[in-house]
């Protein structure tokens, strides 16, 4: 038979491998390799010391790397198995592996694809050896055969020993009819005078996908639009908040604003301004042209893994975000029969490698100064009983308006349409004090203003201004905080948490100007800032 270079022991009996010259130099920490977010180190002293979430190459003593390798080995078990033949890094993310510490002193390595580099036992046919390294493995638990042992090599290499008791090393010549003639086997008996079984690490590190817990982003498409929660913008979507690409500026959009928590697993929460989080949902947009689409329904990420990502620095000053499914976030045009845009988010790309769809840019937006609480707000003192008028941006008065929403689940709504408090009863408002620190505002009618939700049909946002409420103390949806904006004007702080503001072309009807609680702030716009007219 004959010897099968590359295994510190041949299968002959006689090491027909002379060693390589060992590399002694390395890529220097200061020294940039891939522009913008990624740079390249050598490993410090603890060879074999790597947190949850590094980035690290395997470097052979032929100076490639070892990585995945799709549709490499006729005939083989899996489609994916591992090679040694990349000559750099940059721009081939298949040569990057990610750290996960096991919990038992072991590493899993997990590729670009989503799975994890493990020995397959029998899975190349006519192999030089039986186990050969295949990235085949869905999750490392449970899977010994993903586990590795890492062991200090010396002079800066690392080998890694597989759950057999043998070493991870390059073979030459092991596979016929194989793509490149260095594969990876799991045959190395010991790493001592083997350098075809040490591997030189090189650890990226990946700025792009650094986040401090609460930091605020916005994730921008390969169109120039962001990535944003859409409310009932998928027709009998599962949840009414949904993802789409559809927002073309972030100021006045908080919606495309996220918030970022480290899950302590290397994974990413993203908290999107209404409390949920950005989650994978299965089967959750009918006749949707994937099964994955990107909701934002997941109250608490903890213990739900579907809206936890991993992000991937693709080392051109954008990320991805990987699903629990090993699959990646994407824009994806046309795919939602009657969405309300044509990009939405699903999560169906296989890999980010000329994806851009499926690639983001991060803006970090600057952290929010909490606003102090006034004591007490001028602008928000009022008496019981007193008698105003509440004027908008337009220079129009709030004021009931009866039968003027189209479907209207109650007869009286609010709207911006007089322009002047004298003769109209409808625009003038009661204020009482709730004893709560809030007020209620009666009408003409003796009905009180109230926040109702989905009582105009296809209304832009669910909640709109209707007078329809007979005792304020019914309900908080009657009661507003006032919130003097120190300009001059109020903003009223609903129970919700969003401000009353005026919303054009929101609702059916043939005013324009409705009135909805969606602003999350009120600075954000004047149309969300009332001029107070006492009387």
């Amino acid at each position: 038979m004959a010897a099968c270079r590359g295994g510190g022991i041949d299968i002959t009996g006689a090491n027909t491998h002379p060693p390589s010259p060992i590399p002694t130099t390395f890529i220097p920490t200061t020294q940039p390799v891939i522009p913008i977010a990624t740079y390249f180190t050598q490993v410090n002293s603890s060879w074999c010391s790597f947190k949850d979430g590094d980035m690290i190459a395997l470097q052979a003593d032929t100076n490639k790397f070892v990585a995945r390798c799709s549709g490499c080995i006729p005939g083989g078990v899996y489609p994916d198995s591992a090679f040694v033949h990349i000559s750099q890094i940059s721009g081939n993310p298949w040569a990057v592996w990610k750290v996960t510490n096991t919990g038992d002193g072991k590493l899993a390595l997990q590729s670009d694809n989503g799975n994890y580099l493990a020995r397959c036992n029998g899975c190349a046919p006519g192999a030089a050896y039986p186990d050969e390294a295949f990235v085949h493995v869905k999750d490392w638990h449970g899977a010994p055969y993903a586990q590795w042992t890492c062991i200090d090599g010396g002079n800066g290499k690392i080998a890694l020993q597989s759950d057999t008791g043998k070493f991870l090393g390059r073979c030459n010549g092991c596979l016929g009819g194989g793509a490149y003639p260095d594969s990876a086997f799991v045959h190395v008996g010991t790493a001592s005078n083997s350098p075809w079984a040490l591997f030189t690490v090189t650890k990226i590190q990946q700025q792009g996908c650094s986040f401090n817990d609460g930091d605020s982003i916005t994730l921008q498409a390969d169109t120039g639009k962001y990535v944003a929660r859409c409310n009932g913008c998928v027709p009998n979507g599962a949840y009414p908040d949904s993802a789409f690409v559809h927002v073309s500026q972030v100021s006045g959009n908080p919606w495309a604003v996220w918030k970022v928590t480290n899950t302590g697993n290397g994974k990413l929460a993203l908290q999107a301004d209404n409390g949920n989080y950005l989650a994978r949902c299965n089967g959750c947009a009918p006749g949707a042209a994937y099964p994955n689409e990107a909701f934002v329904h997941v109250k608490d990420w903890h213990g739900a893994p579907y809206a936890q990502w991993t992000c991937v620095d693709n080392g051109n000053g954008k990320i991805s975000l990987q699903s629990d499914s090993g699959e990646f976030l994407g824009r994806c045009n046309g795919c939602l029969g009657g969405g309300a845009y044509p990009d939405s988010a699903f999560v169906h790309v296989g890999t980010t490698s000329n994806s851009p769809w499926a690639q983001f840019n991060v803006d970090r937006l600057p952290a929010a100064t909490p606003t102090p609480t006034p004591a007490p707000p001028s602008a928000c003192t009022f008496t019981d009983g007193q008698i105003i008028g509440l004027q908008a941006d337009t220079g129009k008065f709030l004021s009931r308006c009866n039968g003027c929403v189209t479907g209207g689940a109650y007869p009286d709504s609010a709207f911006l349409h007089v322009s002047q408090l004298s003769g109209n009863p409808w625009s003038n408002w009661k204020v009482y004090n709730t004893g709560t620190g809030k007020l209620a505002f009666q009408a003409d009618t003796g009905k009180y203003l109230a926040r109702c939700n989905g009582c105009a049909p296809g209304a832009a946002y669910p909640d709109e201004a209707f007078v329809h409420v007979n005792n304020w103390r019914a309900g908080a949806w009657a009661q507003f905080t006032c919130v003097d904006l120190g300009n001059g004007k109020i903003g009223l702080h609903s129970d919700t948490g969003k401000y009353m503001s005026r919303c054009n072309g929101c609702v059916k009807s043939s005013l324009p100007d409705s009135v909805t609680m969606h602003v999350s702030d009120p600075k954000q716009g004047a149309y969300a800032q009332w001029t107070v007219v006492k009387t």
